[in-house]
């Protein structure tokens, strides 16, 4: 793939100014790399609309799939599937444990983030990275619906911030529409803290499309009320067209990197060069 990390970046990361963004593009890498299978997001709606008990409702969401309507898809899902079926296909879909950390996971311990934000529902990012760390407690996690965010971003620790819930709380995950507008209704702090981490760091995006409507509204927000000269960098899936890529990096001010579709390895393989740029680049200038 050649480099493709700009300079501005490695030394964002190598003086501890910028976060880390994960999406299901991540945990679908590493479970690959593991032989294991993880969900995208239409293969996990498909799956789950196979429990709606009428035919013409998974009609409906197989149709809502096909032209990316996929909020309104999970709404019916979840208003219509039995709960304990929901509940439990989520759970069998989402604990997934990996034979041992792939080394994406040993590359964000070299990174060094203080915060890691997430989507994913699954717990391979916080149970390989206190695998790998010298500290069992050396990451805080923290819920959409916990809080305790800030405090953990202000204490020594590293925090996790799971940003749509997780598998532990499967009742509790964002999946639609209105889950989406209860979640900032009910816990404004928590989505406020988010916000402000994304103004003050910059932020890479790995394996994640933009596609969330939450992020969307607090990277929009951001770029209109405190616009920066310094953008935040994804990591994503080739667009389908160029138009496409500059309307979105003018919006959410971000500078994309594109890798071939459906080739996470390409992934992969772009974050370890940034890490061993992060870690050189800290020897070269004495950081610890």
């Amino acid at each position: 793939m050649g480099s493709v990390w700009p300079e501005a970046l490695v030394r964002e990361f190598a003086e501890r100014r910028a976060v880390l963004f994960l999406g299901a593009g991540f945990s679908i890498a590493t479970a690959t790399a593991d032989g294991k299978s993880f969900p995208s997001w239409t293969q996990l709606l498909l799956s789950l609309a196979q429990k709606l008990p009428k035919a013409v409702e998974r009609t409906a969401v197989q149709k809502l799939i096909k032209f990316q309507n996929y909020l309104d898809a999970a709404q019916i899902i979840w208003d219509q599937v039995p709960a304990a079926d929901l509940r439990q296909k989520i759970i069998d879909t989402f604990s997934l444990k990996l034979s041992s950390p792939q080394d994406l996971y040993r590359c964000i311990i070299d990174v060094d983030p203080q915060v890691v934000l997430t989507t994913n529902y699954d717990k391979l990012i916080e149970t390989a990275l206190a695998s790998l760390s010298k500290t069992a407690d050396a990451y805080n996690v923290c819920l959409y619906n916990q809080g305790h965010a800030l405090d953990d971003i202000r204490s020594p620790q590293r925090s996790i911030l799971k940003v749509h819930g997780c598998v532990t709380q499967p009742n509790d995950i964002i999946l639609t529409r209105l889950q989406y507008f209860e979640a900032r209704r009910k816990f404004p702090a928590y989505f406020q803290t988010v916000s402000a981490v994304l103004t003050i760091n910059t932020t890479l995006f790995l394996g994640y499309s933009l596609s969330d409507p939450d992020i969307q509204l607090i990277l929009e927000f951001n770029n209109l009320s405190t616009p920066s000269r310094n953008p935040h960098y994804a990591l994503v899936q080739k667009m389908p067209h160029s138009s496409v890529r500059e309307a979105l990096s003018r919006t959410y001010n971000i500078h994309f990197i594109e890798y071939p579709s459906g080739d996470h390895s390409k992934m992969s393989s772009a974050f370890s060069e940034l890490a061993a740029s992060v870690v050189d680049f800290r020897g070269a200038r004495g950081i610890p």
